[in-house]
């Protein structure tokens, strides 16, 4: 039996990989509404001549993998029932692969556009990483840092390549260690910064924009903001005063203005207030948004669920599992609330793209069982999956980016 797939919103977005040699785009197409098997993507590089035929399942969207940079591309979508039966082509849309690589706010290993599930753990310092782009089945593991020395993970990408290098900060001595993605993580450089015996909270972010991670420690007692520049090969810093450790302020650096760098970002929880320093400002100017509260136990949760390229405003509340999300696509105006996860369990947030859509996914992970929970952006938040990665009984620290997100 034939019947007509809707795809009246099938687009092709720009995905630059991170290497040449994976260059690739996301497609993306709107949910039948037949009862369907599946959908079959078909594309060539002459327009209406498909060569290439890929069963994606279920899926709404797919991300090539191995596109030629600078080739245009031509795709159509169909999909097929239980019989065998297949509805006619889709509209076809095109475009060229690029081979520019993308930095991303998540925790990416390897060549895929897709973020990592990663723990470390304290007990031996190592890092246990599973890939997205073998869609969560391998792993792998590095040797990093040191719980008993209280070292704090700073991952982040600071040698430039858009592949994550493992990093601890060591309030001992204030010293940043920093394993390099680059040189296949068997080199490696320290730097000092900030100091544990101030109160000092690591703050790493591209602050100045050149697409490395910059080394940076927020000082509760005075509010001071101390960025040493990757930029500078570590010897330019600046300082800023931002936000106020009497009022239990909370850090939470992140590119909220879209200008490609990271904003000076404090939430006050007993108002519920954020107030964002920008970059694009030269940290001059600030806009304060209410959203959340502590009084509720909301954790703050920033990132890009609109995939706009910019920090939206959101907080988890554990009490009913509720996230909170005002969009920066909106000016901020406009907000959702889903609910996923459970404070019961004592969930921990861990939002980043994994499926790939280049929006951040509703994640937590629960330590008793060391499950990841993913409800995923590109499904409109409907659907769901599940892999077991680390284990609340050896103390991992799950982590989606450089921040710690079970703050409040």
């Amino acid at each position: 039996m034939l019947f007509r797939i809707v795809l009246a919103a099938l687009c092709v977005c720009a995905l630059p990989a991170h290497r040449a040699d994976a260059a690739s785009l996301l497609l993306q197409w709107d949910a039948s509404s037949e009862a369907i098997a599946g959908y079959s993507v078909r594309y060539g590089t002459v327009s209406g001549v498909y060569t290439e035929t890929v069963d994606v399942g279920m899926e709404t969207f797919w991300r090539p993998q191995a596109l030629t940079a600078g080739h245009r591309y031509y795709f159509v979508v169909q999909s097929y029932d239980a019989s065998g039966g297949v509805s006619p082509f889709s509209h076809e849309v095109a475009s060229v692969a690029s081979d520019d690589p993308i930095q991303s706010d998540g925790l990416r290993f390897g060549s895929a556009d897709v973020d990592d599930m990663v723990v470390w753990r304290p007990g031996d310092g190592r890092w246990y990483i599973r890939t997205g782009s073998s869609f969560y089945q391998s792993s792998f593991s590095l040797q990093w840092g040191a719980g008993a020395l209280k070292d704090v993970p700073a991952p982040g990408d600071y040698d430039g390549d858009a592949v994550t290098d493992v990093a601890v900060w060591r309030p001992g001595d204030g010293m940043w260690h920093v394993r390099t993605s680059g040189s296949g993580y068997r080199e490696s450089f320290s730097a000092q910064w900030g100091a544990g015996a101030l109160g000092d909270t690591p703050v790493p972010g591209d602050y100045d924009g050149d697409g490395k991670i910059d080394l940076a420690v927020w000082r509760p007692g005075t509010g001071v903001w101390h960025v040493r520049t990757s930029s500078s090969g570590y010897q330019r810093i600046f300082s800023v005063q931002w936000g106020a450790g009497a009022h239990q302020d909370v850090p939470l650096p992140a590119d909220y203005d879209g200008d490609g760098r990271a904003d000076m970002v404090v939430w006050r929880p007993a108002e519920g207030m954020w107030y964002v320093r920008t970059s694009s400002s030269a940290f001059q100017s600030y806009f304060s948004v209410q959203w959340g509260g502590g009084v509720h136990g909301d954790v703050a949760v920033p990132a890009d669920y609109d995939g706009d390229g910019r920090a939206d405003i959101a907080v988890w509340r554990p009490a009913d599992g509720v996230w909170y999300v005002r969009t920066s696509s909106s000016g901020y105006q406009q907000s959702f609330a889903v609910q996923w996860g459970s404070g019961v369990h004592g969930d921990i947030t861990v939002p980043a793209d994994y499926d790939g859509d280049r929006r951040a996914d509703l994640a937590v992970w629960r330590p008793a069982e060391g499950m990841w929970y993913v409800r995923t952006s590109s499904s409109g938040y409907r659907n769901f999956f599940a892999v077991q990665w680390g284990s609340g009984v050896h103390g991992d620290v799950p982590m989606s980016n450089g921040l710690t997100r079970s703050v409040r």
